[in-house]
Formats: structure tokens, C-alpha cells, sequence
């Protein structure tokens, strides 16, 4: 097995960049992988973010527009593109997304239906093909890149994606080991524990230093494609290994989540144990909200042509209320997703699991008894469960359809994603008001919530 090949050859995880290191000239590099050199100065980018912006700042706070029609929408007259340039406006941030993708590459674009903000389209990997094969598609056509970015964006996709591109196998042995889950006993194929390979990002499920802080909040984009290119890349040759276990065995079924960011994913697979007893999943796919539930059909078709069996977790939250716990996990864990890319998680994200949910493959599937779901809401987090193990993470936490089993007609239609947009803008801004009040900084925030969402404004779509 993969891990085990792992554990044989001590493959580390890739060292972080130490703050007395970012002086230096950055070379980005897992500890046992040929390294390239970036073309620019990566720890002094992460180091310092910067933030384009007049001399004297706006310290107007705004908010959602009250609402000029009945209903949830808070958006007033104003469009998602009117709202993020707005917001850009009142805190002075005019950076730029210009940075060019490197001479050749593919390019990422984002189109609704078929592939998200960030994240690269299914098609990328073969879900038919091995893990082996995909790794030579990888090589021959590279990772997705982004049309646009900032310097310092772009000076870390670049990284990142260049180490794994010249080396995938060492990538997927460093994700074997980080999926592993022996609480659970499987293995857990998480995105954003993927970017614990890359060495400034560091490899603690919290930041350790400022450098590593910075990154984590500003550069979420930039790493992401390359994340989720690795994450896939294993969880096919687990499927691999799984497809060639016995006919009967109990581990050939794989467990996979959907739901928007921070919409409590990663407690599905404890809750769906404690519901249906000790399943013994072979594998989980632990998607990220970023996704916007478009690896469905991906992953089915991938378990089908091993003969798996699957089930398709859904977890149901309220985008009003969740953007906040996205600020206040980026104070733990350094991570911080955009406005934008929040929003498209829940509305586009509940779209694509209805339409996967009706889907002739995955009815198919279902009628052949191969494929079944779980749903649950999980409502608001309980940031006193995190030191009082007594205390449930999701209080208001119930099954969702028939006890759990779910069809499209659960899944919730959202507010509209003007809607969405404008709670999460007054969300950040209500934030950043109480980081001035304390007289703690807010450039990382400023520009992971808002100023990344900068690059998505002229392609915008509110339907």
C-alpha cells in the first residue's frame, strides 16, 4: 500500500519556513524533492502582505444595504459585482490580479455547472483511469493555472504546483500519510490538509508564526488548485488499493462529504457512525466547500469502474449565520476563504447536489443498490466545544430527510447569492470593526475576505 511504502521510505512532510528564514531568498521545496527555485521573493511576499491603498484610509464601516423588497435579500439595488467593488472602495484596497500564468499552461476557468471559482474542472483526472496513468496525464498537461493573479499569488501557485508537477508520487505518499485517520480506521482525503506540504503554508493544523499566518489568510487561491490536484491524484490510488480487495470485503465503500465552507464537513463522518453504526469506509473524500459539490459524478464514475460502493453526505447550514465561523476559524487555523468563493459554496453548491441527486447515473446507482446518501443540519458551532469536550460542536445538529436518507427535494434552495454575498461583506466588515477596536491588525483579513474576491468581480454571475 501507498502509505506503508511511505512509511518504509520516511517520507517527511515538506519543513516550514522559519520567520528567521524569510530574509533569505525563498526556495520552496518538500525535504526530498528536487527544487525550484521561485522567480521572486516568496517569504518576503508572505512575510509582509501588501496591500495597495491611499495614504489615508476610509475608516467608514458599511454593511448590507437595508433590503428594498420582501424577503431575505439584503442586497438593496445592488448587483454582486456593485457590492465587491464597493466594498473594495470603502477600505481603499486597489490591488491588482495581473500577474500572467506561465508561457503554455492550462488555464483554470471557472464556468457555473461545470467548474468552481478555484478549483480545477473534474475533468483534469481520468476517474476512470489509474492513479499511474493520471499521473502521466499530469505530467503531460501540468496543473490548472489561474488567468490572473497577484505577484505574490502567483509567485506561490507557481511554487507549489511546480514541486508537485516534477515529483506527483512523492505529493501522493505525503497525502497518504496526512489522510490517514486511525480514530476512524481510514483514510481521509481532506483539500486543505494537502497544503500542508507546501513549506511556507506549514505543516500544523495551526499556523506556528506570522509568515505562516499571513500565507494561510492571503493565499488560499493561489495553492488551491494544486491541493486539490494532489488530494485526487490519492484518493484514485486508494481507490486503486481498494478495488483490488476481495469481493465481500466491508471496506469497498467510500464515504464522501458536500457541503459549503465551514458548514461543519468535517464532523460527518463521526456523525454518520454514531447514526448507522461502525461502517467501515475504505476511504472518505472530505470535500472542500470550495468544490461546489462538482466531484460527484466524478468520484461516482471512479468508484464504479473499481466496483465500489458509495455514499453521498450532504450537511445542510445556513449561509447567513456561517460566514462568521470562517473568520473565526481563520483566527485558529490562519485559513481564510473569500466572500465570493463562500457564497458560490452554498448556492452553487446546493445547485450541483440537486442536480446530482437527479442525475440519471446516480438514480441508476441507486436503484442498483451501489449508492445511497446521509444528510444532516448542523447549524452553529460551539467555539466552547474546542475546550470542553462535554459540550456537542453542533448543538442544533438533526437528520435531514427520511432519518438521514436524502433526495434532491432535501436539499435546501438557498437565499439568493446577492444575498449571501451582502451578510458576508457586513460580516467581515462587523469584524473588522472589532479588530480596530482591540488594536489588532486587519491586513490579513482585509485581503483574504475581500481583496481576494477582487479577481471574480468581472466575471460574476448573481444568477
Amino acid at each position: 500500500m501507498a502509505i506503508e511504502r511511505a512509511a518504509r521510505r520516511q517520507v517527511t512532510l515538506p519543513t516550514s519556513t522559519k520567520a528567521s528564514e524569510t530574509t533569505s531568498t525563498a526556495e520552496v521545496r518538500p525535504t526530498t524533492t528536487p527544487v525550484a527555485k521561485a522567480k521572486s521573493g516568496i517569504a518576503d511576499a508572505v512575510a509582509a502582505p501588501v496591500i495597495a491603498r491611499p495614504a489615508a484610509r476610509s475608516q467608514q464601516v458599511g454593511g448590507a444595504a437595508a433590503s428594498s423588497v420582501s424577503g431575505d435579500w439584503l442586497g438593496g439595488g445592488q448587483s454582486g459585482r456593485e457590492m465587491m467593488t464597493a466594498a473594495l472602495a470603502r477600505h481603499g484596497l486597489t490591488g491588482t490580479s495581473d500577474a500572467p500564468p506561465p508561457a503554455g499552461a492550462n488555464i483554470h476557468r471557472a464556468k457555473l455547472g461545470t467548474s468552481a471559482l478555484i478549483s480545477p474542472a473534474t475533468s483534469q483526472l481520468d476517474p476512470r483511469a489509474s492513479a499511474a496513468d493520471n499521473i502521466a496525464k499530469l505530467k503531460a498537461e501540468g496543473i490548472p493555472r489561474f488567468p490572473g493573479l497577484s505577484a505574490a499569488e502567483r509567485a506561490h501557485e507557481t511554487a507549489f504546483a511546480s514541486e508537485v508537477e516534477a515529483d506527483p508520487q512523492h505529493f501522493i505518499e505525503g497525502a497518504m500519510i496526512l489522510a490517514r485517520n486511525d480514530k476512524l480506521d481510514t483514510s481521509i482525503f481532506e483539500v486543505d490538509a494537502m497544503k500542508r506540504q507546501y513549506g511556507p503554508y506549514g505543516q500544523g493544523a495551526k499556523p506556528e508564526n506570522a509568515d505562516e499566518r499571513a500565507l494561510r489568510g492571503t493565499m488560499n487561491h493561489a495553492l488551491h488548485p494544486t491541493a486539490v490536484t494532489v488530494a485526487r491524484l490519492a484518493f484514485l490510488a486508494k481507490l486503486d488499493e481498494l478495488g483490488k480487495l476481495p469481493e465481500g470485503d466491508p471496506k469497498r465503500q467510500v464515504f464522501v462529504t458536500n457541503g459549503g465552507c465551514a458548514a461543519g464537513k468535517g464532523s460527518l463522518t463521526d456523525v454518520v457512525k454514531q447514526q448507522l453504526g461502525d461502517i467501515p469506509f475504505g476511504a472518505v473524500w472530505d470535500a472542500a466547500g470550495e468544490g461546489d459539490a462538482l466531484e460527484n459524478a466524478w468520484i461516482l464514475e471512479a468508484c464504479q469502474a473499481r466496483g465500489l460502493k458509495t455514499v453521498f453526505g450532504f450537511v445542510e447550514n445556513n449561509p447567513m449565520i456561517k460566514y462568521q465561523d470562517v473568520i473565526a476559524r481563520g483566527d485558529l487555523t490562519g485559513r481564510i476563504v473569500d466572500v465570493a468563493t463562500f457564497t458560490n459554496s452554498y448556492v452553487e453548491g446546493a445547485k450541483n447536489m440537486r442536480a446530482f441527486l437527479e442525475s440519471p447515473a446516480y438514480l441508476k446507482a441507486q436503484a442498483d443498490g451501489t449508492t445511497r446518501t446521509f444528510g444532516v443540519y448542523t447549524g452553529r458551532f460551539d467555539q466552547a466545544s474546542l475546550d470542553d469536550s462535554t459540550k456537542p460542536p453542533y448543538p442544533d445538529l438533526h437528520l435531514l430527510g427520511d432519518g438521514g436518507v436524502i433526495s434532491a427535494k432535501d436539499v435546501p434552495r438557498p437565499p439568493s447569492k446577492t444575498a449571501v454575498l451582502a451578510e458576508c461583506i457586513a460580516t467581515t466588515e462587523r469584524a473588522l470593526t472589532d479588530k480596530r477596536t482591540k488594536g489588532e491588525p486587519t491586513d490579513v483579513l482585509l485581503q483574504g475576505a475581500l481583496q481576494s474576491a477582487q479577481k471574480f468581480i468581472a466575471s460574476w454571475e448573481d444568477a
